[in-house]
């Protein structure tokens, strides 16, 4: 499961570079081949008119010329494709786990997500991706309308990277059905979370009211070792519109003096 986006990725760049280029290419030359039979014909009949002119003859390494530079482009384009099907391939497996949302044994996950882990919430109700330092990078979650979830104030009040002036934002909304705990938190700015990211999530909540499912994935940036991220990229489609994206800047609050 943790390596299926890398798998499809992969298997969908085979299937352009097997299938799709070659028919593309092969279309192209097709095109410029009946184009260059209309040519040939057209000096032709100039050629009858005004002999010093040329013949169609001498169109024939041109038009080869240019059968094989669509050939070359089309090879250089399947190298180009297998480069990144390697490094697609090359990329690291992160290790899958599968908690639930209340369990108390799952309590230590919530509070310390590991590190370079795919985290399994409630049979994928969300999906959390840590990176190399434990800090949640992309959070995943299809929203239908779960029931609230509970408020942990402790877990808020230490969450590690806070500024002064900083709430602990939920990743996904205590009223979508987030958990309070850790592993859904991060330091944001009260204008971002109590304003900004509130009226996305009033929207959301609107639309699963109305029993429309939101499609909803959230990638996080952060600088050298904060565990405060710079901003928030927010993709969402809501059943029957179109896909839309967010960015969501986290900048630090005004210092007063």
């Amino acid at each position: 499961m943790s390596d299926r986006p890398i798998r499809d990725g992969a298997d969908g760049l085979r299937q352009v570079r097997d299938d799709a280029v070659p028919r593309e290419v092969d279309s192209v030359i097709d095109i410029l081949t009946g184009d260059a039979e209309n040519l040939r014909r057209l000096v032709e009949r100039a050629a009858r008119r005004t002999p010093a002119q040329g013949t169609a003859a001498e169109l024939d390494p041109i038009v080869r010329g240019m059968l094989a530079d669509v050939r070359g482009l089309g090879d250089e384009l399947g190298s180009v494709l297998s480069g990144a099907i390697d490094e697609l391939e090359q990329l690291p497996r992160r290790p899958v786990i599968h908690i639930s949302g209340t369990s108390r044994a799952d309590a230590p996950i919530r509070r310390n997500p590991p590190a370079g882990h795919v985290i399994v919430l409630d049979d994928r109700s969300v999906v959390y991706t840590t990176d190399e330092q434990a800090r949640v990078v992309v959070a995943e979650a299809t929203l239908t309308g779960s029931a609230p979830g509970r408020r942990n104030t402790y877990a808020q009040r230490t969450l590690t990277g806070k500024l002064e002036g900083d709430d602990a934002g939920h990743l996904i909304a205590r009223m979508l059905g987030g958990i309070g705990d850790k592993l859904n938190l991060v330091p944001m700015t009260r204008t971002l979370n109590r304003e900004e990211f509130a009226a996305l999530e009033r929207r959301w909540d609107r639309a699963v009211r109305r029993g429309k499912p939101v499609d909803l994935t959230l990638k996080l940036a952060f600088e050298e070792d904060s565990r405060r991220p710079l901003w928030i990229s927010v993709y969402y489609t809501i059943e029957g519109e179109k896909s839309r994206k967010v960015t969501l800047y986290n900048d630090p609050p005004e210092e007063t003096s």
